[in-house]
C-alpha cells in the first residue's frame, strides 16, 4: 500500500491525544481500540496480501452506496477494514474516494470507551473539542 498522504501524522495526534486522556490522575478513561478502516485501490490484491501475511479475512456486507470491504477481526472485537469507493455517491462514499485519490492507507482509527460520560468529562476537563453523533464521539 502506498503513502498515507500525511494522514499517519494526524492519526497519530488524535491518537496520542485519546491515551493521554486515559492516564489523567482523576478517574481514568478506559479506551479499547475498535478498528481501523483502510482505504485500497483493489480490494481483492489487498485481501489477497492480508491472507499472505496469515490473517483470516470475512467478507463485508453490500452498501447501497457501492463500498466494499472486508474484515479481519480479532478475537477481542477489535479489527481492521479494508475498503474501498469506485464512485462518489454520498458523503460517506464521497469521503473515501477523496482519501483513495491521495493514497492508500489508514482512513481514521475507530476507539471504543466503556464509560462515554467519564470519556466527555475528560475531554471538557482536557479543554479537547469534541462532537457527539448518535453512539459516535468525534475528535
Amino acid at each position: 500500500m502506498g503513502n498515507n498522504g500525511g494522514r499517519g501524522v494526524s492519526l497519530l495526534v488524535a491518537l496520542t491525544a485519546v491515551l493521554l486522556l486515559s492516564w489523567a490522575p482523576q478517574r481514568p478513561v478506559e479506551l479499547g481500540l475498535d478498528h481501523i478502516p483502510v482505504v485500497v485501490d483493489d480490494l481483492e490484491r489487498a485481501s489477497t496480501t492480508f491472507r499472505d501475511l496469515g490473517f483470516a479475512l470475512k467478507t463485508g456486507r453490500y452498501h447501497a452506496n457501492g463500498i466494499r470491504s472486508a474484515q479481519v477481526e480479532f478475537a477481542n472485537g477489535a479489527g481492521i477494514e479494508l475498503l474501498t469507493a469506485p464512485t462518489a455517491v454520498d458523503g460517506l462514499s464521497a469521503h473515501y474516494v477523496d482519501l483513495l485519490r491521495a493514497a492508500e492507507g489508514p482512513a481514521f482509527v475507530s476507539f471504543h470507551a466503556r464509560d462515554t460520560q467519564r470519556l466527555h468529562e475528560a475531554l471538557r476537563e482536557g479543554g479537547y473539542d469534541f462532537r457527539q453523533d448518535g453512539e459516535t464521539t468525534d475528535l
